[in-house]
């Protein structure tokens, strides 16, 4: 019995606070709706500190440096946000540094959690490259992306 009574509380209190709390604050979303919201934004993804600097230096067009999988990459960014398994994700154009593959240039995916060493540099880099298109890696949320760079027409 003792379980029944708060929950007999909070409904009879409940309508009466919802009352009190539009009568104080006016026109506007109720504080049930409130919570709604809160706990909405509160499940919403938030970049990691590393994906939030990639993100700065992609909207800046700025040139990155840093480690992954044991090897130094220099990077031009061109989207980073949250793919499709849930782990944040850069893409861009490896322009110097070592790979895996053996190529040293060419793009790139990287899982940002495994990203060290994270050096944004003050060199910049013109506009997206030609063979990025931004729906491929699919992200959601993207935090951060170029636009896919515009063709000139044919003469």
């Amino acid at each position: 019995m003792p379980a029944k009574r708060p929950l007999l509380l909070a409904t009879v209190l409940a309508p009466a606070l919802l009352l009190a709390g539009e009568a104080l604050s006016g026109p506007g979303p109720r504080p049930d709706q409130a919570v709604s919201a809160a706990t909405a934004s509160a499940t919403e993804a938030s970049p990691s500190e590393t994906a939030r600097l990639l993100a700065e230096a992609i909207r800046e067009r700025r040139v990155v440096t840093f480690h992954y999988a044991g090897r130094l990459r220099t990077l031009e960014p061109h989207t980073c946000g949250v793919g499709s398994t849930g782990e944040e994700i850069l893409h861009g154009y490896q322009i110097e540094g070592e790979s895996a593959s053996g190529a040293r240039l060419g793009w790139r995916t990287f899982t940002v959690a495994k990203i060290s060493d994270l050096t944004v540099q003050e060199r910049r880099f013109a506009a997206g490259r030609p063979g990025y298109a931004t729906s491929r890696p699919r992200l959601s949320p993207a935090w951060a992306e170029l636009p896919s760079p515009t063709e000139s027409p044919a003469p």
